[in-house]
């Protein structure tokens, strides 16, 4: 408690800490023999301990050098530019160690989804994590925008208005397993009725789609009853405008390279698409990827470390933990991160006053902190890991890296007890799949006021839901599920963009705008000329009113 700590950010010199601190330079060195040794020079990330004294009480805002443009930024490292197929200029970015895709996005206010556009050979996997030494091309041209703010031209936005490519009938082929031939095994017709559901919403999106005068010729294939090579040769699918499914990995590879030689627009409704077919650009995918849903959540909602106490927690010893915990915290602000791990209890209860005395008079420092808890502390313990981390005076803002449903339901439970008890504000933010937990007491979620962003969402308040839930029960004497909304949607949609737009609909999807049921379809490339990832999705927040609200 006699010193602060203070870590030496690029472009701060060993003056303007002093200035900033009110102290001399020969106390700095003083208290920081590494720093005499190096001495006049810094390096970044370095630790300085700054005694406390009446000077420093109240350090001053620190001047560092002058900040460098995106584009200038790494010259001296990266000296060589080139210009893309489509005029976009690039520069050259060797990731250095601790670099994340999100601090070289802000580096160059580049958005993220340009970034993994211009360098499909390192995102070919599918992942949003860097790698030290890889080279990266920055489209600094595109510094700035937003993303899709590169197509949204006003001759862009006149073609797709002037109607001159709809088409007023259409071939669209649906492939799914049914497994028709095969139905005494009650675990296969469960999820034989799944897609039935899809069939059957898709089925009532064509009879509104023929109210607004299009006309659909469907045919419906059982990929569990015809192997990869039949559905190949048969007419129908080589007649189609649109092929929907099928929805195994499998299969769906080679049909998508049949549907690309044709330009069939082809749509993978229930599966996120292999890296082999990111460059077939003919391909939709309507699942959205987890980095995509966390990336949205977290950035969207700027969690502002000013304000905020910023907490990361995993599970420790755990690996699947351990990975999404290093993949959000590219998302998380740049900051300083302290790591904090739950140590042993001290039995002294005079040592846990003094802890709880220190949690609340502790100052706050703008940090992400990460806790790797460990599943089956006592109460005690818990309270120990607690004091330490979270803050009295801001709100508590609580990232949780798992999706474990034993851990995630003994933390909740741990942070509703401790918040309780010393009256601290706690915000958590989860993944959707906390949303399908059997055994997590619900009620938690509103109490922690958990934050999610979920790629499906459904108002049953609203008309156009209302609407289809009578249609559904009149039509199959039944309660539609999640999968038959999701037929419904994504028939409707894709149907009607080419009823507006035409087969080459893909460049109008920024103005394609229908009323969906669950979904929130926003369509970017995944790479450069390549398929179609889906990246809407619904930010969600649970209130202590028990309510659950959308935000923007």
């Amino acid at each position: 408690n006699r010193y602060y700590v203070h870590r030496v950010k690029k472009g701060e010199t060993a003056y303007s800490i002093c200035r900033a601190y009110g102290i001399g330079e020969a106390e700095l060195k003083r208290d920081n023999p590494s720093v005499a040794k190096i001495y006049p020079n810094l390096q970044s990330d370095m630790w300085l301990k700054i005694l406390i004294t009446e000077a420093t009480e109240n350090p001053q805002k620190i001047e560092a050098e002058p900040a460098k443009t995106p584009a200038t930024a790494n010259v001296s490292r990266h000296q060589k530019s080139s210009t893309a197929a489509d005029g976009v200029t690039l520069l050259e970015h060797k990731v250095r160690r601790k670099e994340t895709l999100f601090s070289i996005s802000n580096m160059y206010e580049v958005d993220i989804d340009f970034i993994k556009q211009y360098n499909p050979q390192i995102f070919a996997e599918g992942k949003g994590v860097i790698k030290a030494r890889q080279v990266l091309q920055i489209p600094i041209s595109l510094s700035g925008l937003k993303k899709g703010s590169a197509i949204k031209l006003s001759e862009q936005s006149a073609r797709c208005d002037s109607g001159a490519r709809s088409m007023s009938s259409l071939n669209v082929a649906l492939l799914l397993p049914f497994n028709a031939e095969m139905q005494d095994d009650v675990e296969q017709l469960d999820r034989s009725f799944r897609f039935l559901e899809v069939y059957e919403g898709a089925m009532l999106a064509l009879e509104n789609l023929r109210q607004q005068g299009l006309s659909v010729n469907l045919s419906v294939f059982d990929t569990k009853s015809a192997t990869t090579e039949m559905l190949l040769r048969n007419a129908s699918l080589a007649k189609a405008d649109l092929i929907i499914g099928p929805v195994y990995q499998e299969m769906l590879k080679p049909i998508a390279e049949f549907a690309r030689q044709r330009n069939i627009k082809i749509v993978s409704p229930l599966l996120s698409v292999d890296s082999a077919l990111y460059g077939n650009n003919n391909v939709f995918q309507i699942p959205v990827d987890f980095d995509k849903q966390m990336q949205q959540l977290l950035v969207h909602d700027g969690l502002n470390v000013k304000a905020n106490n910023v907490i990361l927690v995993s599970q420790r010893d755990e690996e699947a933990s351990r990975n999404l915990r290093n993949d959000l915290r590219q998302y998380l602000p740049k900051t300083d991160s302290v790591i904090f791990r739950n140590m042993a209890v001290n039995k002294d209860s005079s040592a846990m006053e003094e802890l709880r005395l220190l949690y609340e008079t502790q100052l706050h420092r703008p940090t992400v902190k990460i806790l790797q808890y460990k599943i089956g502390l006592q109460p005690r313990e818990n309270q120990e890991v607690f004091l330490r981390i979270f803050n009295p005076e801001i709100e508590n803002k609580v990232v949780v890296a798992s999706q474990d449903e034993p851990f995630v339901s003994e933390l909740l439970l741990n942070l509703k007890a401790f918040s309780d008890r010393y009256k601290c504000r706690i915000t958590v933010y989860g993944t959707s799949s906390w949303q399908k937990f059997d055994n997590i007491e619900r009620k938690l979620f509103y109490d922690l006021k958990l934050h999610v962003a979920a790629p499906y969402y459904i108002k049953y308040y609203s008309e156009n839901v209302k609407q289809f839930v009578h249609s559904f029960r009149e039509k199959y004497k039944t309660e539609p599920s999640q999968f038959a909304f999701q037929g419904y949607d994504v028939m409707l949609y894709f149907a009607s963009a080419m009823h507006r737009y035409g087969k080459d609909f893909e460049g109008c999807l920024p103005y394609h705008k229908v009323p969906l049921l669950q979904s929130n379809y926003s369509f970017a490339p995944i790479c450069a000329d390549g398929a179609y990832e889906n990246v809407g999705v619904f930010l969600l927040r649970y209130t202590p009113w028990l309510e659950i609200i959308q935000y923007e």
